[in-house]
């Protein structure tokens, strides 16, 4: 047999030319996966994300969104260092919509507590020449403006729509016809803020326009409730306490209380709240986003579950609660709020019948929930500004499995309470998870600390009741709670479970319409005067029925 010579050199050249060719389109993937906004296409390097705010040079921006914005640029140079461009909006033309945004970032954007140790001048000089003004107020503004952004590689398009909600429908009609991405691997997220709607029927008018353009995953309504860190830390909580699980329901929980306070007046800001009130104001959204967080049925599966998931069981859990009403529902007004409203509408004859404090009992239809009140309050002008959620078990919550008694009763209700401190309180203190000794004692396996939390003795807090065993810590304590840097951040990355999805916001807006309709069709319903300064938790005793029934007598 002849046997064909084999050219070795020949062979190690190709080899080697091969071994160059895999190694370089090894190298080039690598290079083109890169970290991106989790929900979308993983984008290459060259892919830019581009953030549009519109009002640009409105309050909300200047106040929080500029220095959110910021945020979001920091946190992307510590992780993935993703292309990103900021483009600022406004109806204005450039000669006079541009100086107004040059001011907030002159003004707001520095580095603070919150921001990491290596933010410095240089970060804050990159962030600002990232920031190109645009002018957009007619479609073909829209129109030109997309088609530039549409001319080189995109991961995806972010607008916060910070304007009039009057113009949501229309913004979303143009976003959707000019601006949404060319490629099919971009993704687009537009942002609303509250208020979406002033009852349930505006409330399904305005999510049926908006669904007519844009679907619900690029729909994020902002509460910026949900993007605070004491609000954030219930769900956590419960997810790293299983033992707090089996006895977080009705067997066990006499009532929970949903408490919002706040000492200053609508003076001079009437215009907004004499037609909303505080029902619509507050417990319609904040209270009642909170008031799911709590309810809900924690999955099995919480690690792995999808943004659409929570979502889906926050709904759920909202669909189960019964209608407010009158006959479990106290309102209240400040003495010289009349005054504020006659004097904002130059009307020394106007009368004003708006709440600015309610207290409500709700009832869930579930066997978890059977038969427990969660009790809303909130109103304006009273003694404290604070935000807090109190879970107050029975004696039921001492017992074993086996029924036998773990302790005696006792008329020290704070070791049978677990308090969640949202905001604010007598001294200020950050978000904190205070718990009860009775409860800490019943929790199998003890007191779980979620990923990043601390524990703070209780000798170190002498201002707080010696019944509470446990404090937890979801933050550093001198740190700024910044709700609005979370929800960029969560944009940015795709968590739609820390906005609200369409399903919850109607269930919450059917929860409260009743009680605002029977409010609004009594035109001669006075709501009951409080001096300024009240302590209404004084007034509203934490035992239900007497909680609505002590509130309705005072009043």
């Amino acid at each position: 047999q002849h046997h064909t010579a084999i050219d070795w050199a020949a062979v190690h050249s190709s080899a080697e030319i091969m071994l160059t060719a895999m190694l370089s389109l090894k190298l080039l993937c690598t290079v083109s996966v890169v970290l991106g906004a989790a929900g979308g296409t993983i984008p290459a390097e060259t892919e830019t994300t581009n953030i549009v705010l519109a009002g640009a040079y409105g309050n909300l921006a200047g106040k929080y969104l500029w220095k959110a914005l910021f945020s979001l640029h920091l946190e992307n140079e510590l992780g993935a260092n993703a292309p990103l461009k900021f483009y600022a909006a406004g109806r204005a033309d450039h000669e006079h919509g541009w100086p107004k945004v040059k001011k907030f970032l002159d003004d707001r954007v520095t580095c603070g507590p919150e921001h990491p140790s290596s933010c410095s001048q240089k970060s804050i000089d990159s962030f600002k020449n990232l920031v190109e003004y645009k002018q957009l107020k007619t479609t073909d503004h829209y129109a030109a403006f997309c088609s530039d952004l549409s001319s080189s590689p995109e991961a995806g398009r972010m607008f916060y729509l910070s304007v009039p909600p009057s113009s949501y429908a229309d913004m979303a009609q143009t976003i959707k016809s000019v601006c949404t991405p060319v490629a099919s691997a971009a993704w687009l997220r537009v942002a609303f803020e509250k208020p979406f709607g002033s009852d349930l029927e505006s409330a399904q008018a305005l999510a049926a326009e908006l669904g007519q353009h844009l679907t619900e995953e690029q729909i994020y309504r902002v509460d910026h409730y949900l993007g605070k860190r004491g609000v954030k830390q219930i769900l956590e909580f419960r997810q790293a306490n299983p033992g707090f699980e089996k006895i977080f329901h009705q067997a066990n929980v006499e009532m929970v209380e949903i408490v919002m306070t706040e000492t200053e007046s609508c003076e001079g800001r009437t215009s907004f709240y004499d037609e909303y009130g505080v029902i619509r104001d507050v417990h319609q959204n904040h209270l009642t986003e909170i008031l799911a967080l709590l309810g809900l049925e924690l999955s099995d599966r919480d690690a792995n579950e999808s943004p659409a998931q929570t979502l889906q069981r926050k709904a759920q859990f909202l669909s189960t609660i019964g209608d407010a009403g009158l006959a479990d529902t106290v309102i209240g007004q400040y003495e010289g709020y009349q005054q504020h409203v006659r004097d904002d509408r130059q009307d020394q004859t106007y009368e004003s019948h708006t709440p600015t404090f309610a207290v409500s009992a709700l009832y869930a239809n579930t066997t978890r929930w059977a038969g427990v009140p969660f009790v809303i309050l909130a109103g304006k002008q009273l003694e404290e500004r604070k935000a807090y959620v109190r879970v107050k078990f029975n004696d039921h919550a001492g017992v074993h499995p086996d029924h036998t008694p773990k302790w005696e009763d006792t008329d020290e209700d704070n070791m049978n309470h677990v308090v969640f401190h949202i905001q604010g309180g007598t001294p200020s203190r950050g978000p904190a998870v205070y718990i009860g000794e009775h409860v800490a004692q019943r929790l199998q396996g003890g007191v779980q600390m979620p990923q990043g939390w601390t524990s703070l003795p209780r000798s170190d807090v002498p201002e707080l009741s010696t019944k509470f065993s446990t404090l937890l810590l979801p933050a550093q304590e001198r740190t700024p709670d910044l709700p609005y840097d979370r929800l960029i951040s969560a944009m940015f990355h795709g968590r739609q479970d820390d906005f609200v999805g369409t399903t919850g916001l109607l269930e919450s807006w059917r929860i409260w319409n009743k009680v605002l309709a029977e409010i609004t069709d009594l035109p001669d319903l006075s709501p009951g005067k409080y001096p300024a300064g009240q302590n209404m938790l004084q007034l509203t005793a934490r035992h239900h029925p007497a909680y609505i029934a002590k509130a309705r007598g005072e009043l």
